[in-house]
């Protein structure tokens, strides 16, 4: 669906030509054209359209905008990373890629407006962190778990000695692999209904 949006109704409402197929991705230079209005609305409704899609109401059309607001901020930003380190600016981006992903599902799920900006207010108030057990610290397991994926993907692009020993390299994927199923039936519940569905 996201190929077909993009071929289909974002490029051509950009006014860019695909030079060669688009499949695995479109040799497009944005910084020529970040700066187009005529981009960056097709940029906006593109994303819109994607959120009515899954549903006519205001929520979806939120989710949609919030996806169109922070690849905008991006075309505009990306420069002012160009000092980082490979690694680290990879490292940078995934992180703040999986909590914008993360909190854009927020309103995509959440039943109206209302409830979605509750939900935002409720994740601002530190006070409402105290107290939470391990199935209801949502946020926190989340932010171990990134930290726990950052520490394979180190350990496994990194070369030297310790990294490099089989025991260490065994013990790191077995231990990832019995906390990712813990995690799995820690917040394992039955799921009624595929969410597609009820589009």
């Amino acid at each position: 669906m996201s190929s077909w949006i993009r071929d289909y109704l974002y490029l051509p409402l950009a006014k860019v030509k695909i030079r060669g197929g688009s499949a695995g991705g479109i040799d497009i230079q944005f910084d020529a054209v970040k700066a187009s209005v005529g981009v960056t609305g097709s940029l906006f409704l593109t994303w819109l359209i994607m959120g009515l899609w899954h549903g006519a109401a205001w929520t979806f059309a939120l989710w949609g905008m919030w996806h169109a607001v922070f690849i905008f901020a991006y075309r505009l930003t990306s420069h002012l990373f160009d000092w980082l380190p490979d690694r680290a600016a990879r490292i940078g981006g995934w992180g703040t890629t999986l909590a914008v992903v993360m909190l854009g599902w927020l309103p995509f799920r959440a039943p109206s407006l209302e409830a979605t900006f509750a939900l935002y207010a409720r994740l601002l108030d530190l006070r409402s962190y105290r107290g939470l057990a391990l199935r209801e610290s949502f946020y926190l397991n989340v932010a171990l778990l990134l930290l726990g994926m950052l520490a394979l993907y180190w350990m496994t692009t990194t070369r030297n000695a310790v990294t490099e020993n089989r025991w260490v390299r065994a013990s790191a994927d077995i231990g990832s692999l019995a906390v990712a199923v813990f995690v799995v039936f820690i917040f394992l519940r039955p799921i009624s209904q595929f969410i597609y569905f009820q589009f």
